[in-house]
This record gives C-alpha cells, sequence and structure tokens, in this order.
C-alpha cells in the first residue's frame, strides 16, 4: 500500500510503501526514514 503522510512537526510528505517496514513501526519509521534520507 503506497500513500503518502505529512508531517506536522516538519511539514514535509512523507511516503511509505514498505509493507512491513513503515506499518510495524509506524510514524515515528516513517520519520526517521525522512530524516535519513531527504
Amino acid at each position: 500500500m503506497d500513500y503518502i503522510d505529512c508531517c506536522p512537526t516538519t511539514g514535509t510528505l512523507i511516503v511509505r510503501a514498505r509493507p512491513g517496514r513503515s506499518q510495524a513501526a509506524g510514524p515515528v519509521a516513517g520519520h526517521q526514514e525522512l530524516v535519513s534520507t531527504p
């Protein structure tokens, strides 16, 4: 499932298209992934 989420703190779009990775960890993984890969 590919969906775009917006982070209210940074105001950046977070794209999570990895089932198990993002879904398992939740929005925390999405935020970390965004910081790791700009």
